[in-house]
């Protein structure tokens, strides 16, 4: 294997890993209407190595809301009510309602193969 090879899958080899790892908000969803009795959501990918050199990208009630790298946690504060959570890594489409009460903070742990793991 020539070093110009090499140095070309090293290069590749960390431009897919810093996908994994790359997240940020994809769209934003308008503040509570009463901020007192807002609820929280927090959402966080596992470390499966399922979908490992895929960003999740998560939706709200069908907006775009945030991309989510390995590890990676994000935090809404949501009016209290039911929501439709979806999320992507390219490999399924999943989705699952939510249910947020007045103060309260719901902890989800997202993984690959389409589980919601409420904490």
């Amino acid at each position: 294997m020539t070093r110009h090879h090499s140095a070309s899958i090293l290069l590749a080899s960390l431009f897919l890993a810093g996908c994994a790892y790359s997240g940020g908000p994809i769209g934003s969803l308008p503040p509570p209407k009463n901020p007192s009795q807002a609820g929280t959501l927090i959402i966080s990918r596992n470390h499966s190595p399922v979908g490992i050199f895929g960003t999740m990208y998560v939706t709200l009630n069908g907006k775009p809301l945030y991309r989510l790298g390995m590890g990676q946690s994000y935090s809404v504060k949501l009016d209290s009510g039911e929501y439709l959570m979806g999320y992507s890594i390219g490999l399924n489409d999943c989705s699952g309602v939510v249910s947020i009460r007045p103060g309260q903070t719901r902890r989800i742990r997202l993984a690959p193969n389409c589980l919601m793991h409420r904490e």
